[in-house]
């Protein structure tokens, strides 16, 4: 009787660490995607990168014209940094993540920057996008950033940062 509880026991451990390793979305990998690596980008990317290392999550960065496709089936967690330049509303990270056939059991992280324009129709898509292909938006951030200094910047990046799992 002693021998059956036990193992009862023992396997039901085993079960219960199983899913819970299973489960990407509790802690993995973040990986981080913007438009481009350029000079009106640099402050956020900076910051995403900064302040993800101040938390010790991994992470890989890429730029969506960088030459080589990134597979997302090895993170959990995705930033997707999107600016909106010269009244245009073209964007190289919409056409990445409308790209991919599916972010199932992916937490997205949203963040579109602009001086003025656009910026609000560039979420509304981002995130229609990542709900087709059945990701989770688990916080959606979108500014005009001409009015804001550069530790209100910094402090929208930490906030999200401070959201991921």
């Amino acid at each position: 009787m002693k021998t059956t509880s036990l193992i009862s026991s023992l396997s039901l451990i085993v079960a219960i660490g199983f899913c819970f390793a299973q489960d990407s979305t509790t802690t993995g990998k973040v990986l981080f995607v913007s438009d481009k690596t350029d000079k009106p980008a640099k402050f956020f990317l900076d910051a995403f990168t900064e302040e993800l290392t101040a938390s010790g999550r991994p992470f890989d960065e890429v730029a969506v014209d960088a030459k080589s496709p990134v597979d997302p089936a090895e993170y959990s967690s995705i930033v997707v940094y999107s600016q909106v330049m010269a009244f245009n509303n073209i964007s190289p990270v919409s056409a990445w993540v409308k790209s991919q056939k599916s972010l199932q059991g992916k937490r997205l992280f949203l963040f579109v920057t602009a001086n003025r324009w656009f910026y609000e129709s560039r979420l509304k898509k981002l995130v229609k996008l990542v709900g087709d292909r059945d990701g989770e938006v688990v916080d959606a951030v979108t500014m005009a950033t001409t009015k804001m200094n550069a530790e209100q910047k910094r402090g929208l990046v930490r906030k999200m940062v401070k959201k991921m799992p």
